[in-house]
């Protein structure tokens, strides 16, 4: 329903000499290519915009986890770094 919105959508009626799309063109009597042309061309924007949402998904799936990463990462520094810290001042006081 949204792409219909966003892409717009032609009406073609046999008592009008025009088409509701307002391009000027003649309605030729043809409307079933017509309409084959826009369902081919709504398939195709579905498509993509589909395929963006998943890219867009992947994306944000990735750069989550490699945040999640890094965060372990230094977290697991920071524990290493302070158990060190704390055996040399044992080692010190000893």
């Amino acid at each position: 329903m949204i792409v219909l919105l966003m892409f717009g959508h032609c009406n073609y009626n046999d008592n009008d000499d025009y088409d509701e799309c307002d391009n000027g063109d003649e309605v030729d009597g043809d409307d079933d290519d017509d309409h084959k042309a826009n369902s081919y061309r709504l398939v195709v924007v579905v498509g993509v915009k589909l395929i963006a949402a998943v890219v867009v998904v992947v994306v944000v799936v990735v750069v989550v986890v490699v945040v999640v990463v890094v965060v372990v990462v230094v977290v697991v520094i920071a524990v290493v770094v302070v158990k060190l810290i704390a055996v040399v001042v044992v080692v010190v006081v000893e």
